[in-house]
């Protein structure tokens, strides 16, 4: 009997009420094959949205988490 394939994916959440040019307050991303990409994907589309650029909001995420 063949194994039933279980599903791992998770969704990490990044909490963005601090940043100043987000609207949304939190970002959801499944963790997956392409997480990376995913990730990627993502702050492009919130920068698209809150008319920002990548670049700085990039710097901002960055400075949030890593600080």
């Amino acid at each position: 009997m063949a194994k039933k394939k279980v599903s791992t994916q998770k969704t990490q959440r990044f909490d963005l009420k601090d940043l100043p040019c987000i609207k949304e307050k939190e970002v959801k991303i499944k963790k997956t094959y392409n997480y990376r990409e995913n990730v990627i994907l993502k702050v492009e589309k919130l920068a698209k949205e809150n008319e920002v650029p990548v670049g700085d909001l990039i710097s901002d995420i960055l400075d949030k988490f890593i600080s």
